[in-house]
């Protein structure tokens, strides 16, 4: 039997709409492996690419990743939604390198709108402007993580996956209040916040409030929202993404 904290290699990255995650989805996107960049998995787009101070790589546990060195290496997408939404959970994949604050989210160009979330010092963080939540558990430097952050008016959420030892961790604290809206301009890597030479290679934002128990159901298999198994036929892969695409634009006369 595979192992579901495995990269799943081979399987098509698409969005498992009928995944408990996929409630009032904002963003979802991975590293596709061409050198292009995350492909937003809800559009086919890809983002753009900082000038410098980025590079791809396939990681052992993380599979391709996008990983920046310094500013301005990110991805940054436009014209996203800026709903200021009273509940959110991020989740992303990455490896912690160093000690200090490393952003794998943002839902801002600036940090005093929207949120950031990844890793804190010492715990995953979440975060709006100057107010932040911290898990109560830490991602070890090296360590591949498969992490979620999810925030309401009843309390903020962390579980953590150590994707190399299957070690499980979870916490929770009070909600995080005050959220403003986002400006439009969604950003991976690089955030408004904090630097970071972390390699990332799956995000999502979705517009909801998850529970503890439904946060340890997904990560007992982290991958299924990014790459669901194409039995299942409730995902919609890149390719077919692509192919819709094309086809409308092909129609519209656009070449």
């Amino acid at each position: 039997m595979a192992n579901p904290l495995a990269f799943p290699t081979g399987r098509q990255a698409g969005i498992n709409w009928s995944h408990i995650a996929a409630t009032n989805l904002r963003f979802s996107g991975v590293n596709d492996g061409t050198g292009a960049g995350f492909r937003n998995l809800m559009t086919g787009g890809a983002g753009t690419l900082g000038a410098s101070g980025r590079s791809f790589i396939m990681d052992s546990h993380l599979g391709p990743s996008f990983t920046t060195s310094a500013s301005p290496g990110k991805v940054t997408y436009t014209g996203q939604p800026t709903t200021n939404d009273a509940a959110v959970t991020c989740a992303f994949t990455i490896r912690r390198v160093s000690a200090g604050n490393q952003d794998a989210f943002c839902s801002a160009s600036a940090n005093t709108s929207g949120f950031h979330a990844g890793l804190s010092a010492s715990a995953l963080l979440i975060q709006n402007a100057s107010t932040f939540k911290t898990s109560s558990f830490n991602a070890p430097a090296g360590a591949p993580f498969f992490c979620i952050a999810s925030t309401g008016a009843v309390a903020t959420n962390f579980v953590g996956v150590n994707l190399a030892t299957g070690q499980f961790f979870y916490s929770q604290t009070t909600a995080l209040t005050g959220f403003t809206a986002p400006d439009g301009t969604y950003q991976i890597g690089n955030g408004a916040a904090h630097l970071s030479s972390a390699p990332v290679s799956a995000v999502m934002f979705s517009a909801q409030y998850m529970t503890l128990p439904e946060m340890l159901w997904w990560a007992q298999n982290p991958w299924s929202f990014w790459y669901p198994d194409v039995d299942l036929n409730d995902e919609v892969g890149l390719a077919a993404i692509l192919a819709a695409r094309a086809s409308t634009m092909a129609m519209m006369g656009v070449g």
